[in-house]
């Protein structure tokens, strides 16, 4: 139901060094703050690469390229609470009452300094605009789990939840909706040069929840049984 969930449709190869927001380049996403959300492709062989890049070296989860974010940093451009954010289109608009579940993957950059829990996704009915806002105060119906700081440089690590929809959400947002205050609560600092949280993200899925089996009336997401989804 994501359009483009891979990140491997390409209006064309991302140029090294560019403080364009790279996301744009990639079909049915576009980043939602106008700051600087990068994309990573293998058709670029320096700092836009895949694997090797200016952030790092992650190979992609599938396919040829991935994204890459900022979900916290020290003052950015000299900005407090500023974030980077993705923001994709979705195949068809979701029903209300239904039931979803929805997963991605983040791996946090080598040159990282820092590692946050604070990472979500946000279904809206309508796109994100250029409201010169530096960070989104909004309440992501699937998150990381807060106590999680997501530390690892080398594997993906999955995050997903399951949401019941209003009706009408056509487009998903990715990154962090807390102020730096609330962020600096769930981070923990790690080896590396830079001054931020970066994370590479790769593979957003939705699926809409089947209808339950006579023989169910539960739906099971990551392994508990949330009575919110009972039949």
């Amino acid at each position: 139901m994501v359009l483009n969930s891979g990140f491997d449709s390409i209006i064309s190869c991302p140029p090294t060094g560019s403080t364009f927001p790279l996301i744009n380049l990639a079909y049915y996403w576009y980043d939602p703050t106008g700051l600087s959300t990068d994309l990573f492709n293998s058709c670029n062989t320096s700092g836009a690469g895949v694997p090797a890049n200016g952030i790092g070296v992650q190979a992609a989860r599938s396919g040829n390229g991935y994204p890459g974010f900022i979900s916290y940093g020290e003052n950015i451009w000299g900005w407090s609470n500023a974030k980077e954010y993705l923001t994709g289109h979705l195949s068809n608009s979701l029903t209300s009452g239904a039931k979803y579940y929805l997963e991605f993957y983040v791996s946090l950059a080598d040159n990282s300094k820092y590692g946050t829990s604070l990472i979500g996704a946000y279904l809206s009915t309508d796109s994100m605009g250029y409201d010169g806002s530096l960070f989104l105060t909004l309440t992501p119906q699937v998150k990381n789990d807060t106590g999680n700081i997501i530390v690892d440089k080398i594997n993906w690590t999955k995050i997903s939840g399951c949401f019941q929809a209003s009706g009408g959400e056509s487009h998903l947002t990715i990154g962090n909706f807390n102020s730096d205050t609330i962020t600096e609560n769930h981070i923990t600092q790690v080896v590396g040069s830079g001054w931020s949280a970066y994370y590479y993200e790769e593979d957003v899925q939705l699926y809409k929840v089947p209808a339950f089996k006579a023989d169910s009336n539960h739906f099971i997401c990551n392994g508990i049984i949330d009575s919110t989804f009972l039949d």
